[in-house]
């Protein structure tokens, strides 16, 4: 079972399941052969009610663990646990088993009986490390509230009692925006904030954290110009704009009086904080430029209308022309989107290949924002949120390999009046096998996870650590950046030790050797 290297396995039940002996045993079986395969990574073990389902995927996308989960709706805490001794055969202090259940038996059990189900589980997963959440809180139904209340300060103080490998998730502190109207089910945000709480929990109980979160980047002897940010753009904009050193990208069609422009993907997130670019903005044919409250943003304009594709001719021009421009200005960092890459078919290889020539003609740091777009339509070329993501690290990974000199030189003599020959023929994609991106080969020489610019785009408050920077200079967090832009009012303000690393990483030309 390969295949679990990538994605997670999840199976799930329903509680009148009438197959379900026969789906638990393929289960363990899928279970044991992918604990003997894949034995060289932490393993993950999510046994769950509903609560659980979906968020394997959430979790695997943000880490080197073997993901597996097994969801039993409308189960009770004992039929949620139920193989939990066969399923993690052979699992260590290295593997973790995360347990959501027992919102089932609120109603129909007593207190008591709840509470010998988790001394029950405790007992049985002393050989790993365990992760139990609290029970939820019933929206729905809150005459249970007391209960709940008393089941959960009760396995508060076992768990506070028990064995160190024992961690708690705190699932009775959520508010209650995180659920869905109807109150006892979380929603996507709250899916998605189940799943950094996990993500916390297994980097606060591990030694390696290189091994759970997807940041084992060494710090090699070049400097790299270029990172990729998984993060909603709205946050990045929110947290960036009103910095003079710092512009944003994306692209844009030229219908600009059609009510369809700017109405789908991150152009809605450009226009809801800068508004659509007006005639007078329009720098070139290709190119507008924004200047508002000191912010700089660009739309690079690809395609005629917002339902057609962009030429290569028309996006290398646009390109061309924002590089141009660029040069014009004292810019330490552009904020980009996966620029045409998500909606209007680029090509990963052509993308990464222009903002390279970008950095190499204007010394500008590059930050590509990412994050898990959903829509009814197809995108990113038909892969998976997973596989693009590794598609832009393998791309990265082939041009920070190559010699810069020999070749971008050409690229460079090309700007200042040559054409730049380049065409859908002469890119190779190498999506069509498995990537290898640069977590999966660079270490540090010490074994321990090197820090890289922008490790946390967030605040600890809200979801540090689920960043995956790729390659560039040593990271930081940015309240970092913040304290530049805020030392250039005070200049007596005392900046972190480590503010020089990103002075130079604002302001300083990268060498590529």
């Amino acid at each position: 079972n390969a295949s679990m290297n990538t994605y997670p396995k999840e199976n799930i039940f329903t509680k009148t399941s009438s197959n379900m002996p026969k789906n638990v045993k393929s289960v363990k079986r899928d279970v044991l052969e992918s604990n003997k395969q894949c034995y060289t990574k932490p393993r993950l073990l999510i046994m769950s009610d509903s609560h659980g389902k979906n968020l394997s995927n959430i979790i695997q996308q943000k880490t080197n663990m073997n993901v597996t989960a097994v969801v039993r709706s409308g189960a009770m805490l004992s039929g949620v646990v139920r193989e939990v001794n066969e399923l993690t055969l052979g699992y260590n202090q290295n593997d973790f088993v995360l347990v959501i259940g027992g919102t089932n038996n609120v109603e129909g059990t007593s207190v008591k009986d709840v509470l010998n189900d988790f001394g029950t589980l405790l007992e049985m997963t002393k050989n790993t490390n365990l992760i139990v959440a609290s029970l939820p809180m019933r929206h729905d139904k809150p005459n249970l509230d007391d209960k709940i209340s008393l089941i959960n300060e009760q396995l508060i103080n076992r768990i506070k009692s028990a064995a160190t490998n024992i961690r708690l998730l705190e699932l009775h502190l959520l508010p209650r925006d995180l659920y869905t109207r109807q109150g006892m089910h979380f929603n996507r945000k709250g899916k998605r904030k189940i799943g950094e709480e996990v993500l916390r929990l297994l980097r606060d109980c591990c030694f390696n954290h290189a091994a759970i979160t997807k940041k084992k980047i060494s710090q090699p002897s070049p400097e790299y110009p270029v990172i990729i940010v998984e993060e909603d753009m709205n946050t990045v904009i929110h947290k960036l704009r009103d910095q003079n050193k710092i512009a944003f990208a994306h692209c844009i069609s030229a219908d600009f009086h059609s009510n369809r422009h700017m109405s789908a993907g991150v152009a809605t997130t450009f226009k809801k904080h800068f508004n659509t670019p007006l005639a007078s903005e329009f720098v070139s044919e290709r190119l507008t430029y924004q200047l508002l409250n000191g912010t700089s943003v660009y739309g690079l304009v690809t395609k005629p209308t917002y339902n057609s594709k962009p030429t290569v001719q028309d996006y290398d021009t646009a390109f061309k022309n924002l590089t141009q421009h660029i040069k014009q200005r004292e810019l330490s960092l552009l904020v980009c989107s996966p620029m045409g890459c998500v909606r209007d078919n680029i090509p990963l290889e052509l993308f990464i290949t222009k903002l390279y020539q970008l950095h190499l003609n204007t010394s500008v740091k590059i930050m590509v924002v990412v994050s898990d777009e959903h829509s009814t339509r197809v995108l990113r070329n038909g892969l998976t949120y997973l596989d693009f993501v590794k598609g832009l690290r393998s791309q990265l990974e082939i041009m920070v390999r190559k010699d810069s000199t020999e070749n971008f030189s050409s690229d460079k003599t090309s700007l200042q009046g040559s054409t730049t020959n380049l065409c859908c023929s002469d890119i190779e994609t190498t999506l069509e096998g498995p990537t290898t991106s640069m977590d999966d080969q660079l270490h540090s020489p010490t074994g321990t996870p090197v820090s890289s610019l922008l490790n946390c785009l967030i605040s600890d408050s809200e979801v540090q650590g689920f960043t995956t920077p790729i390659v560039t200079k040593p990271q930081c967090p940015l309240d970092l950046i913040n304290s530049l832009h805020d030392q250039s009012q005070n200049p007596n303000l005392n900046l972190p030790s480590n503010s020089d690393e990103v002075k130079n990483f604002m302001s300083e030309p990268t060498k590529i050797t």
